[in-house]
């Protein structure tokens, strides 16, 4: 049997509550919050955001004029932000250009 819930942290506590509930040693389900039940699936990692940062910055490094380039520290500062908003423009669906063309 496979459970799989909204969250690693929803998880954890549906296996203390199954715990308390069974009177005697049983065959666990398997229970993945859904980000980690796709990943199983998919054979695909999510990346940490430091490992995405520094992508980010190789491609902005790639795409910016030398002389109007941010060193990574600075870059740190907005760079973390627009992951965040790429993350929101992913999460929510939102078309991307309309919300870009407005910033």
């Amino acid at each position: 049997m496979v459970i799989i819930l909204p969250s690693k942290r929803a998880g954890v506590f549906l296996q203390h509550y199954l715990i308390e509930a069974l009177e005697m040693p049983q065959f666990a389900p398997e229970i993945f919050s859904i980000e980690s039940f796709i990943e199983h699936l998919s054979s695909l990692k999510k990346t940490n955001q430091t490992h995405q940062l520094f992508h980010l910055f190789e491609a902005y490094k790639k795409n910016i004029p030398k002389e109007s380039q941010d060193d990574f520290t600075r870059f740190m500062q907005w760079g973390t932000r627009l992951l965040k908003d790429f993350n929101d423009l992913d999460t929510y669906r939102v078309n991307a250009k309309d919300s870009l063309e407005n910033l």
